[in-house]
């Protein structure tokens, strides 16, 4: 099973957190921007605690399932994860 290694985002991206994208009950999307490449992501913020239960192993799963998927036109690429007490951010191209 993948874990996400990574406790705090990573400087390259943690000053570009802007706009929100899309916001749902579980997650919020932010734009993001690497800051040495210029490259834009979105990074999900997905909480850990849905209605009171633990949902840590869904998050986990759907890591497991973008890092599984092979580059195509047709698929979002996921490019790094990073873990808080509270949530898990994915951020995707």
């Amino acid at each position: 099973m993948y874990f996400p290694s990574k406790h705090q985002p990573s400087l390259h991206f943690i000053d570009s957190f802007s706009s929100v994208q899309m916001g749902g009950q579980f997650a919020i999307v932010y734009h993001c921007r690497h800051r040495i490449t210029g490259e834009e992501f979105a990074a999900k913020f997905s909480s850990r605690w849905r209605l009171g239960a633990d949902c840590t192993a869904d998050i986990i799963h759907e890591v497991a399932v973008c890092a599984m998927l092979k580059p195509t036109h047709r698929t979002i690429q996921l490019h790094d994860v990073f873990s808080t007490d509270t949530e898990l951010v994915l951020v995707m191209e």
